[in-house]
């Protein structure tokens, strides 16, 4: 049986959010949430790839490196994105997810459990923290 080692490491924002109105014509602002964690997921790639492109002297450097090289990174918009969302019960954005064991095993990080800070976010993904979350098992409907 063969494993992908790659995992990926995406995040779900809303460009815009609703007011009043909901989806069906009601103004929108932009949700500040997203804003701050799309900053933080920039960030953390930022200083991925200038890791892996000039790793420094560093006594866990190699697993560090090793454990980098294996994320793919990626976005998705919560609005336009609607059917991945529904599919994963995800009713408000932002939402860390981590997808691994090619798609089979699924992770969620809440904004509450995780400052948005690039570094921060670099460190659980240098660490391999991530795994550490439990694997959501979709609910069958009836």
């Amino acid at each position: 049986m063969s494993t992908c080692h790659n995992i990926w490491r995406a995040i779900c924002v809303s460009e815009l959010t609703p007011r009043h109105g909901g989806l069906y014509g009601g103004p929108t602002v932009p949700d500040p949430a997203s804003t701050y964690f799309l900053e933080m997921h920039t960030n953390a790639t930022s200083l991925a790839s200038q890791y892996i492109a000039s790793p420094p002297l560093e006594e866990d450097r190699d697993q560090k490196l090793e454990n980098l090289k294996k994320i793919k990174w990626a976005r998705f918009d919560y609005m336009t994105e609607w059917e991945t969302c529904a599919r994963w019960m995800i009713t408000r954005p932002p939402w860390l997810v981590f997808v691994s064991n090619k798609g089979e095993d699924v992770r969620f990080l809440g904004t509450r459990s995780i400052s948005p800070e690039g570094k921060k976010l670099f460190s659980f993904m240098a660490y391999k923290n991530w795994e550490s979350l439990t694997v959501w098992k979709p609910v069958p409907f009836l």
